[in-house]
């Protein structure tokens, strides 16, 4: 954590949250390492997720943690520490989609979950960066054929 912040002292945010990334990564080959005997571990090629699969969980983890907020490109672009024509190609050809359109699709997931938790349209949609129910209710029609009210 001490090395972080000299990164961030010395590099800036997107130092930051390159050595941010590094360290998830090391948390993650840990997570995955396969036990040997008490206190031996081993990190096999297959524990070591690739670049993409790096990108997406920053990029997914970051959109969770922030469905409320108003984000736009540039702010999940730098959180990855990369440019926004970079984030595109990137994102797009590990997922197939953008990652605004990744939002919407999260954003309307917590709102049928909200929805299903007795929360009204507009609640719902206070609730997670929608910036009004019509919004909301457009968007969870284009993605489940229907509108919230039909859904209940």
């Amino acid at each position: 954590m001490q090395a972080m912040a000299r990164i961030a002292h010395t590099g800036g945010d997107s130092a930051y949250w390159s050595a941010e990334a590094g360290l998830l990564q090391a948390v993650q080959l840990l997570h995955n390492a396969e036990p040997v005997r008490d206190g031996v571990y081993r990190i096999s090629a297959r524990s070591v997720p690739s670049p993409e699969q790096q990108l997406v969980r920053l990029v997914h983890a970051f959109l969770r943690d922030n469905l409320a907020r108003s984000l736009r490109r540039r702010d999940i672009a730098r959180h990855a520490g990369m440019s926004l024509s970079k984030l595109a190609h990137l994102y797009g050809a590990a997922t197939g989609e953008g990652p605004m359109t990744t939002l919407l699709r999260l954003r309307v997931d917590a709102a049928r979950e909200r929805l299903l938790q007795g929360d009204s349209v507009k609640t719902a949609s206070e609730r997670t960066g929608f910036s009004s129910p019509y919004h909301l209710s457009r968007a969870f029609k284009e993605l489940h054929g229907r509108s919230p009210r039909d859904f209940l």
